[in-house]
């Protein structure tokens, strides 16, 4: 078992620890039958728990070394090491790891587009637009007028279609009919967004647009929507590698900015959770008539697929035709902008208050990202929350607190998504089991034998799952205890069972150092949920179960007799 600070993961948390608990809470547990009844109502003395408010910085990012936000220092080291360039990553408002320059304003790229459709969203917050399916035509008159032969189809194209790539301006297609990552299409969407509704000049864009939002957010470092001066690609935009994780705090924190709302909450949801369906096909590439002089942003015409995954112009974690996740090591709800593919980005994970940043990395590909984002992730100091459940939410990144999930030879699963779930599975026929592993600060080595275990699987064809857990006792009968089974029929839905314990003694004695296991019939096992209930509110015991429970209270009496006192107090 791994012992692990507590604590609600991604927060910043006060606990109070044992040390400062009453006398009476900082006791040895009593090695006596009692022990069994205390079990009961252990978790009734919960921590003193105070979650601290919204972080946000000032005039400067507040420090905090890595391990105050359950964060390892070498894991990030190694991420940063991999990324190369300059960067930073931030938690719960504050700047944990910085590498390279931080105040070198640069060009970022496409990882600017984002920020078009934030002032796209802000355009109608103030009254400039109506909504997001106003036609570009009624501000770009010369859409008007091109591809007659085409049946004027530009005159259909409304700013959503701009702030998703499907405007097919420039190309054969109808708006929306198809996806064309087009720099041509970009220039248009800026030009109309800023010069034509917010009534900007390429001049005065950064002193009229720009800056009012961003010494709102107290940005230390030089910012420009003309990276490379006055007249070269304007609308692209420079900035610090600091400044742009200020960005995605605030998308993290919903539009919320130390107590102000710069974005309602339901633009930042649609921007970062609603991807183009994979069905969309990208276009066929069929030049069509632009507006005369049309200007590019910096690139060409259908330069990259969506994958199901492009969101106003960000890219977020979304499933392509073959069920597959742009970054399979990533949580579900991540998103980031991405510029010279991959090599400037922002990336925010949400679920775990984490903002990442970084310009120049050499990265260029999806999969030189995602194995980043794995290097990160193992940065991640497990959490232990003791007067909780433990819990474990599996998926591309498991979501958990005092239960981890552990891969042994027979027991190797793989993130799957399958009935409108991320969650895992089995990856082959020889993996019979899902393990876990019970954190020593919520139970250890019987110091709470009655809990509830609750399972969340896929019921996906007829079979059994039988949940077998290190029980109190000595020898291979008592380390894989099974507490019984449930049926499976195939009705092809989520189903919730919870079995009941009363003899636990979760000794780290399964392989792997595991507490306990779920073995299946199955081809395949889909779990998506696990969770460990206290011991408040099980089942009366049945006669048999009475019979456990005296048999386990004997065995705690033998042991303590013969190997001493073996009950520990809990980690703070």
């Amino acid at each position: 078992m791994r012992r692990a600070a507590c604590g609600a993961q991604g927060k910043k948390v006060t606990v109070e620890t044992r040390d400062n608990a009453p006398d009476m809470l900082r006791r040895r547990r009593p090695p006596l039958p009692i022990a069994a009844l205390c079990a009961l109502v252990a978790l009734t003395f919960g921590f003193d728990r105070t979650v601290s408010a919204d972080v946000f910085p000032g005039d400067t990012w507040e420090m905090r070394a890595p391990a105050d936000l359950g964060l390892d220092a070498a894991g990030l080291d190694a991420f940063s090491a991999m990324v190369g360039g300059r960067g930073c990553v931030a938690r719960s408002g504050y700047m944990v790891h910085t590498w390279g320059d931080q105040a070198l304003s640069a060009d970022v790229s496409s990882a600017a587009k984002p920020w078009y459709t934030h002032f796209l969203f802000q355009a109608i917050e103030n009254g400039l637009l109506a909504s997001v399916d106003d036609y570009a035509v009624d501000h770009e008159p010369c859409l008007d007028d091109i591809n007659a032969a085409l049946g004027f189809k530009d005159r259909q194209i409304t700013f959503r279609h701009l702030a998703n790539q499907t405007s097919t301006y420039g190309v054969s297609e109808l708006p929306g009919d198809a996806f064309d990552y087009n720099d041509f299409q970009m220039a248009l969407f800026w030009d109309t967004l800023f010069l034509k509704v917010q009534g900007a000049t390429y001049a005065n864009v950064d002193a009229t647009v720009l800056h009012p939002f961003t010494e709102t957010m107290q940005f230390q470092d030089a910012s420009t929507f003309l990276a490379f001066g006055l007249n070269d690609r304007q609308g692209r935009l420079a900035l610090s590698v600091r400044d742009f994780a200020r960005f995605g705090l605030l998308y993290a924190n919903e539009g919320q900015w130390n107590g102000s709302q710069l974005l309602d909450p339901a633009w930042v949801a649609l921007a970062t959770t609603d991807p183009l369906p994979a069905s969309l096909p990208t276009t066929s590439a069929v030049a069509a008539e632009m507006c005369p002089g049309q200007r590019s942003i910096g690139g060409g015409l259908n330069q990259s697929p969506h994958m199901g995954s492009y969101s106003w112009l960000w890219w977020v974690n979304g499933v392509d035709l073959d069920g597959g996740r742009l970054w399979p090591d990533a949580p579900v709800d991540a998103y980031g902008a991405f510029g010279h593919w991959g090599s400037r980005v922002l990336f925010v994970i949400p679920s775990l208050d984490l903002v990442v940043s970084f310009n120049d990395s050499g990265f260029d590909s999806i999969a030189t990202t995602n194995q980043a984002w794995a290097i990160l992730l193992d940065a991640i100091l497990p959490t232990c929350n003791a007067s909780a459940p433990a819990t474990a939410d599996l998926g591309n990144h498991d979501v958990t607190n005092c239960l981890r999930r552990v891969s042994v030879p027979d027991g190797v699963t793989v993130a799957a998504d399958v009935a409108g779930r991320n969650c895992r599975r089995t990856e082959s026929a020889a993996d019979q089991y899902f393990y876990f592993d019970v954190d020593d600060a919520f139970a250890f080595e019987g110091n709470l034998p009655a809990v509830n275990v609750t399972i969340e699987f896929h019921d996906a064809s007829p079979g059994n799952i039988e949940l077998q857990y290190d029980a109190m006792g000595e020898g291979a009968a008592a380390i894989t205890q099974s507490a019984g089974s449930v049926e499976l029929t195939g009705t092809e839905t989520w189903i919730q069972h919870t079995f009941t314990v009363y003899d636990a003694f979760f000794g780290n004695r399964q392989s792997g150092g595991a507490d306990l296991r779920f073995h299946h019939t199955l081809t395949t096992l889909h779990v998506d949920n696990v969770r460990i209930h206290d011991a408040l509110g099980l089942p009366v015991p049945t006669l048999s179960q009475w019979g456990i429970i005296v048999m386990a209270l004997l065995l705690q009496i033998v042991g303590t007799v013969v190997l001493g006192n073996r009950y520990r107090t809990l980690p703070a």
